[in-house]
């Protein structure tokens, strides 16, 4: 676990400025504080800190790694879309000797975003909703694919390709610790006008304990 931090500073003529305009400078000064502390935890599940030796959710080098059958989403039919998922799927449903079924799927912010907005031909359906409703993962469960965007796996992939990221959302797959959450301390005076106030977190990492249990699928 390693100890992370931000935090602000206030000063007496800026207090007093805010005060005379009706604004609350320190609650705005914390609120960006603890956005930044966010950030930073999302940036460690999700790519892990260099600095440390940490990977992330979208770049552990034990998960099974190939290219989509397809790619080229931009083109691609549907049909084409749906084998490249059930690609992913089936990744994890193989290579864990059908002990996981992948539940959930990442993919990039750009792709996500073209998907909902296509159509399946004379149809009002999303090429996104079909994906979710028609996919192996549904076949065997009886359930939707949780399907969800994110702007990390934009260049995840080999060659800095589109990823994406197939698993099964389990805590006995994989989990991400954060054993003190983000929390201000006491204010202390750095001058006679002028104070800081310091937020500090204690932060793990994204454990990832059967590999198997996910899958990336470069080159979309």
């Amino acid at each position: 676990f390693y100890l992370a931090g931000a935090g602000y500073e206030l000063n007496l003529q800026e207090v007093n400025r805010a005060s005379r305009m009706n604004i609350s400078l320190g609650d705005r000064k914390a609120s960006g504080a603890k956005l930044v502390s966010e950030k930073f935890v999302y940036d460690v599940a999700m790519r892990g800190k260099t600095e440390k030796g940490l990977t992330g959710l979208i770049n552990n080098a034990g998960v099974p790694t190939a290219n989509a059958p397809t790619g080229s989403w931009a083109t691609a039919t549907p049909d084409q879309m749906l084998a490249d998922v059930n690609a992913a799927l089936g990744d994890v449903y193989t290579n864990s000797k059908e002990t996981s079924l992948a539940d959930s799927l990442l993919l990039p912010t750009s792709k996500f975003l073209f998907i909902n907005n296509a159509r399946i031909t004379s149809t009002n359906t999303s090429v996104l909703k079909y994906l979710m409703e028609n996919n192996s993962y549904t076949a065997i469960s009886k359930k939707p694919l949780n399907i969800a965007p994110s702007r990390e796996l934009e260049t995840a992939g080999a060659s800095s390709t589109a990823r994406m990221v197939a698993y099964e959302k389990s805590p006995d797959n994989l989990e991400f610790f954060l054993p003190g959450m983000f929390e201000f301390l006491a204010p202390f005076a750095i001058s006679s006008m002028s104070w800081r106030i310091d937020g500090v977190m204690n932060v793990g990492q994204l454990e990832i304990y059967r590999p198997k249990a996910l899958s990336y699928r470069d080159n979309l």
